[in-house]
C-alpha cells in the first residue's frame, strides 16, 4: 500500500485542496492502493472528516489526532509521500520561512510535495527533493502525488537528496551559525549609527 502523510493544524484554513479530497487526488486514491495518512488535530478536524465521508472516501483516510512529538518519525516513515500544501497566502507570506515539518519529512528521506511558499519553494527546489505546487490546485497536486506513485526511483531519489541537504546544510549547527552572523551583522550595524538600531 503506498501512503501520503501530512503532518497540520486541521484550522479554518485548511481545506479540501490541502487535503485533496474533493479532487483528483482523492479520486486517484479510489483507483489505487493508497491511504492518506493526516497527523494532528484541530477545530476543523470534525468537518474534514464529514467531508472524506461525504465524498465516500472515509477508507482512503486516517486521522490519527495528536500524536506525541516523539513518535512523529514512525508515522513519517511509514509513509511513501509526505505533503506539506501551505497556500501562499498572507499567513504564510509575513513568514517567509519554512515549516520544521518539511525537515522531519527529508531526515526521513521521504520525497516532498510542498505549497509555493517562499521558504519550502526555495529548499525542495535547490535540494531536487520533491515538487511544488499551487496547493489550492487539486489537480497540480495529484499530478505530481502521481508521479511519484508511478516512479519508486524517483521517490528514492528524493528522498536521497532531502537527507543528505538536512544532513549538509539544514542542520541545527549551520542554522545556528547563520542566525549567530545575522545578530552580529546587526550588531555591528548598530554600533556605526551609535547604537541606534
Amino acid at each position: 500500500m503506498f501512503s501520503i502523510n501530512t503532518i497540520m493544524v486541521l484550522s479554518p484554513h485548511t481545506d479540501d485542496g490541502e487535503l485533496g479530497c474533493g479532487g483528483s487526488v482523492a479520486r486517484f486514491a479510489e483507483e489505487k492502493e493508497i491511504k492518506f495518512l493526516i497527523v494532528g488535530d484541530g477545530i476543523m478536524r470534525s468537518d474534514l472528516e464529514k467531508m472524506v465521508d461525504k465524498a465516500g472516501l472515509s477508507n482512503k483516510f486516517i486521522f490519527t489526532g495528536v500524536i506525541p512529538y516523539e513518535e512523529v518519525p514512525k508515522y513519517i516513515n511509514i509513509s511513501d509521500v509526505c505533503i506539506s500544501p501551505e497556500p501562499r497566502d498572507a499567513r504564510n507570506e509575513n513568514t517567509g520561512g519554512s515549516s520544521l515539518k518539511l525537515f522531519e519529512y527529508m531526515a526521513c528521506e521521504k520525497p516532498v510535495v510542498v505549497g509555493n511558499i517562499d521558504g519550502n519553494k526555495d529548499i525542495v527546489i535547490g535540494l531536487n527533493a520533491g515538487f511544488v505546487v499551487d496547493p489550492r490546485n487539486s489537480k497540480e497536486l495529484a499530478t505530481y502525488i502521481v508521479k511519484l506513485f508511478n516512479d519508486k526511483n524517483l521517490r528514492e531519489q528524493m528522498g536521497k537528496n532531502g537527507l543528505k541537504g538536512v544532513i549538509e546544510e539544514y542542520n541545527w549547527e549551520n542554522i545556528t551559525k547563520r542566525v549567530a552572523e545575522v545578530c552580529e551583522k546587526e550588531i555591528r550595524k548598530g554600533r556605526k549609527n551609535n547604537g541606534f538600531y
